[in-house]
């Protein structure tokens, strides 16, 4: 199959260019930020690699934001060139890395019909074993460039006597180059040069309120994945229930599931496992529900699996729920089965005032570049576009915050996919805990992921705890501190192996004036005893003493 070539931005320039025509009454912000900083870092290790030794590394990052909101449309854009130099015994040597991300939204009807792009391009290991420790001072030469784009449409009919649908198409467009290193062998193919396009579409058609004894409800998801090296990935996941009063709340319910998936050629590990139920998997169930409203059910239900494989005829208890407790809490819940076997979800959001607590699970099948554009949990902190930092975060009062123009929604511990085109069966959990008051901003983040592969007999498990934590100490100034603990276990044909990395940090921001600030931190790496890396295996320890200054700038154009 020929290369794919990369989303053009031209598309994305005439949607642009359509928001900016039809909105002539909007708010045009643009604002950056110029960081300039003088590193020293210093390694206890006993490798004699040469990218181990101590240095001093000056590094320059201008950045640049736009933000565009009007009645009908908003857009963000925000690009940073990062420049560093490295001062090492044998000389000094450079470095330059250019990360961008956009997103826009454009209401063709209000509330009806809207149509959305976005992309980004940004950097990170492709060494599964490295993704901690590597960054753009600390093994650099094994990141590669990721660039992502996508566009899509929304249609929203709203519930009528008869029904409502929520329908949502997206493209999208995912590359990666060869790693900055240039490998002497042939281990690491499968996470390199990934290339691929896509289209996914999923709809939620629900009964209308003309409907009064009788409920239903069909949900729907279509995927497909043309990869350049690995060929198709499609798959289909559709559900439905169909629901019968029988008194005041309580009512007979009938349940079914369909599932496909293809991969072209790609069956070594997941046909030795789950055999054709990974290409077919239905599901029939008959139960009771508890339904007081739409959005508060409880059901339980006895199925029965049809199926190609092993697990024809056999039967399960499924139990489903969704329980709007207040404002402020959320809880949905469902188990059954799936082609692979018990399958779950759950999903609690509980706020306060102060205190925000999110905790997620989720089971998909799916592949890298879908990962991109899918959002598993959000976090408890909203950061301003390009800003991971805490200090200049907040944290909403409500679950249904909407986010404004020039807003992302921030996981400080996320767990980063592994670059590979390989089909990957995922399950994650991921729970945040944030608390913010006056002064103080906390957040607690945890995250386990459990990845099979398709064509490796592979298992890659990821554990991540993390804390962050801002407190203002005076009336210009901040202290700020982080603490992540990191597990990764890979089972390779049998064999086990592990790699476990510690990360400390603290740090002091202060404000000279409105525009002008000056920071100073310490970063400690404990990589621990590296089993899986391709070269030697290596202690690795990492102290980084950083002074920087940074000068901020606005402008505002109504």
């Amino acid at each position: 199959m020929e290369r794919i070539n990369i989303f053009r931005p031209a598309i994305i320039a005439t949607l642009i260019g359509a928001t900016f025509s039809a909105n002539l009454h909007a708010d045009v912000q643009f604002r950056g930020a110029v960081n300039s900083s003088l590193i020293n870092q210093s390694f206890d290790t006993d490798s004699e690699d040469s990218r181990y030794q101590d240095r001093n590394v000056i590094q320059i990052s201008p950045t640049l934001t736009g933000v565009y909101a009007s009645k009908k449309a908003n857009a963000t854009a925000s690009a940073t060139q990062r420049y560093q130099r490295f001062d090492v015994d044998e000389g000094s040597r450079s470095s330059n890395f250019t990360e961008f991300n956009y997103a826009g939204n454009l209401n063709i009807i209000d509330n009806v019909f809207q149509i959305f792009g976005q992309g980004a391009q940004r950097y990170q290991s492709y060494r599964p074993e490295t993704y901690v420790s590597s960054d753009y001072l600390l093994n650099s030469d094994d990141l590669s460039k990721i660039t992502s784009h996508s566009a899509g449409a929304r249609l929203n009919i709203p519930r009528g006597d008869v029904w409502g649908l929520s329908l949502t198409g997206l493209y999208f467009e995912s590359e990666s180059d060869d790693s900055l290193e240039e490998a002497e062998d042939n281990t690491n193919t499968f996470n390199r040069f990934i290339d691929s396009t896509g289209v996914s579409v999923n709809a939620d058609l629900t009964n209308g309120d003309w409907f009064r004894n009788i409920y239903w409800n069909v949900t729907g998801s279509y995927r497909r994945t043309d990869r350049q090296d690995r060929g198709l990935f499609e798959s289909v996941l559709v559900n439905g229930v169909i629901g019968f009063r029988v008194y005041g709340d309580l009512g007979l319910i009938t349940t079914a599931t369909h599932e496909e998936n293809d991969i072209e050629g790609e069956l070594a590990n997941f046909s030795a496992r789950f055999g054709a139920q990974f290409s077919k998997f239905d599901t029939y169930g008959i139960g009771f529900n508890y339904r007081p409203a739409a959005e508060r059910f409880f059901r339980l239900t006895l199925n029965k699996v049809s199926t190609d494989g092993e697990d024809d005829g056999k039967t399960f208890v499924g139990v489903a729920t969704s329980w709007q407790f207040s404002p402020r809490t959320n809880l949905q819940a469902q188990y059954s089965r799936r082609y692979y076997g018990e399958a779950g979800q759950f999903s609690l959001s509980h706020g306060t005032r102060r205190l925000r607590t999110t905790i997620s699970y989720q089971e998909r099948t799916t592949t890298f570049s879908n990962m991109i554009f899918d959002t598993v949990d959000a976090g408890t902190f909203v950061c301003p576009a390009g800003s991971v930092d805490i200090i200049d975060c907040f944290q909403p009062d409500t679950l249904d915050y909407e986010l404004q123009p020039g807003e992302q929604v921030v996981q400080f511990s996320q767990v980063i996919p592994e670059l590979t085109d390989q089909v990957i069966l995922r399950r994650q959990l991921g729970g945040s805990i944030g608390y913010q008051q006056r002064r103080l901003k906390l957040v607690f983040d945890t995250r386990y992921v459990d990845s099979d592969y398709s064509v490796d007999n592979r298992q890659q498990i990821q554990r991540i705890v993390g804390l962050n934590a801002s407190l203002q100490v005076g009336a210009r100034s901040s202290v700020y501190s982080r603490i992540q603990f990191a597990k990764m276990d890979f089972t390779v044909n049998g064999e086990s192996r592990d790699n476990n990395s510690r990360i400390y940090s603290i740090g002091l921001r202060s404000n000279l004036s409105r525009n002008l600030s000056v920071n100073a931190d310490v970063r400690y790496l404990d990589g621990g005893g590296n089993q899986v890396l391709r070269r030697d295996a290596v202690d690795l320890n990492e102290t980084r003493i950083s002074l920087g200054l940074t000068y901020n700038f606005q402008s505002n154009r109504q």
